[in-house]
Protein backbone atom coordinates (compact mmCIF):
# COMPACT_ATOMS: atom_id res chain seq x y z
CA UNK A 1 0.00 0.00 0.00
CA UNK A 2 1.39 3.52 -0.83
CA UNK A 3 1.19 6.40 1.54
CA UNK A 4 0.71 9.60 0.35
CA UNK A 5 2.71 12.89 2.64
CA UNK A 6 1.95 16.82 3.24
CA UNK A 7 2.81 19.14 5.67
CA UNK A 8 -0.49 20.69 7.38
CA UNK A 9 0.40 23.77 9.94
CA UNK A 10 4.16 22.88 9.50
CA UNK A 11 3.24 19.60 10.61
CA UNK A 12 4.21 16.70 8.48
CA UNK A 13 1.24 14.14 8.07
CA UNK A 14 0.91 11.09 5.74
CA UNK A 15 -2.18 8.82 5.34
CA UNK A 16 -2.35 5.45 3.77
CA UNK A 17 -3.62 5.16 -0.32
CA UNK A 18 -5.93 3.34 -1.68
CA UNK A 19 -7.46 3.18 -4.93
CA UNK A 20 -10.03 1.12 -6.03
CA UNK A 21 -9.52 1.57 -9.38
CA UNK A 22 -5.70 1.18 -9.38
CA UNK A 23 -5.33 4.96 -9.24
CA UNK A 24 -1.07 5.80 -8.48
CA UNK A 25 -1.25 8.10 -5.44
CA UNK A 26 -0.98 12.06 -6.63
CA UNK A 27 2.80 12.73 -6.45
CA UNK A 28 2.24 16.26 -4.25
CA UNK A 29 -0.82 16.58 -1.96
CA UNK A 30 -1.34 19.77 -0.84
CA UNK A 31 -3.49 21.18 2.08
CA UNK A 32 -6.29 23.17 1.36
CA UNK A 33 -9.03 24.98 3.09
CA UNK A 34 -11.54 27.89 3.24
CA UNK A 35 -8.75 30.15 3.59
CA UNK A 36 -7.38 29.24 0.08
CA UNK A 37 -8.05 31.50 -2.88
CA UNK A 38 -10.19 29.63 -5.95
CA UNK A 39 -7.44 31.01 -8.55
CA UNK A 40 -4.43 28.93 -6.19
CA UNK A 41 -6.65 25.69 -5.65
CA UNK A 42 -6.96 26.08 -9.70
CA UNK A 43 -3.70 26.89 -10.52
CA UNK A 44 -2.66 23.75 -8.46
CA UNK A 45 -5.33 21.30 -9.85
CA UNK A 46 -4.11 22.31 -12.98
CA UNK A 47 -0.70 21.05 -11.84
CA UNK A 48 -1.92 18.03 -10.64
CA UNK A 49 -1.17 18.69 -7.58
CA UNK A 50 -3.63 16.68 -4.92
CA UNK A 51 -5.80 19.43 -2.68
CA UNK A 52 -6.58 17.38 0.48
CA UNK A 53 -9.67 19.34 2.67
CA UNK A 54 -10.55 18.30 6.29
CA UNK A 55 -13.46 19.99 6.10
CA UNK A 56 -16.88 19.20 5.01
CA UNK A 57 -17.79 18.33 1.43
CA UNK A 58 -19.09 21.27 0.84
CA UNK A 59 -15.81 23.57 1.31
CA UNK A 60 -14.22 22.62 -1.89
CA UNK A 61 -17.58 22.23 -3.93
CA UNK A 62 -16.97 26.59 -2.64
CA UNK A 63 -13.94 26.69 -4.73
CA UNK A 64 -15.66 26.25 -7.52
CA UNK A 65 -18.16 29.00 -7.25
CA UNK A 66 -15.85 31.93 -6.47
Amino acid sequence: MSTIRWTETNTPRSAHWHSESATPPPRRVVGADDRMKADIAYRLACESTALLCGATYTTPANYYRR
